[in-house]
């Protein structure tokens, strides 16, 4: 799992290095603890386990606030959360970039353009 996350991360965080700024669709806290309390422990590790209309209605919104979205925004979300996110939108948002807080670089400005609840 984490030889994946870092072969994930180095693509996306190459570009962010070249840039100044990157902009980003966060995720509240209300929406990253249900997610969180949705992901289910089994003997591969922990699963995401969604309601799919939840996660049609997550892809949704995320798909109009990329249309509306003047740059490609990533989505940015917590550490525990990222692989999951990635997986579960990989198919339907194949553009769609997915970074934990702790992947951008410091010197790196965020800025928000929308916010999943």
């Amino acid at each position: 799992m984490r030889s994946l996350t870092l072969r994930l991360a180095l693509p996306i965080c190459a570009i962010v290095l070249a840039a100044i700024a990157i902009v980003y669709l966060g995720v509240a806290p209300s929406l990253e603890e249900r997610l969180m309390a949705s992901l289910v422990r089994t003997d591969q590790g922990a699963v995401l386990a969604v309601d799919p209309q939840q996660a049609q209605s997550i892809a949704s919104r995320i798909a109009r606030a990329l249309e509306q979205a003047v740059a490609q925004p990533v989505l940015l979300c917590s550490p525990a959360l990222r692989p999951h996110l990635w997986r579960l939108f990989a198919r339907v948002l194949p553009h769609l970039g997915v970074l934990s807080h702790a992947e951008v670089p410091p010197h790196i400005q965020v800025v928000p353009v929308a916010t999943l609840d």
